[in-house]
């Protein structure tokens, strides 16, 4: 991984996937459906599915964070010893 735009490319698309596992794998456990979890976000059915497939990429912010909540997750960042959370 020495070229610099290959390990970028790469980074990214792992990202995707890594998010499009973990909703899945937060639906899985929360028994929710896409239907289910759209209606809660207010999005279609077809970003939720895309989401999850690693087909869709682009996820506003709000949209973001209310899937996150409906999932009853929560999203923290971090930075040396201190650490935020955006939901609780």
């Amino acid at each position: 991984m020495k070229e610099p735009k290959w390990r970028e490319r790469f980074e990214k698309q792992y990202a995707q996937f890594l998010l499009s596992e973990i909703i899945s794998g937060l639906m899985q456990q929360e028994k929710m459906s896409v239907r289910a979890l759209a209606r809660m976000v207010g999005v279609s059915p077809t970003v939720i599915n895309g989401l999850r497939t690693g087909t869709r990429t682009n996820l506003t912010f709000k949209n973001f964070l209310g899937l996150v909540s409906a999932l009853g997750a929560k999203v923290t960042l971090e930075k040396g010893k201190h650490s935020y959370s955006l939901l609780d």
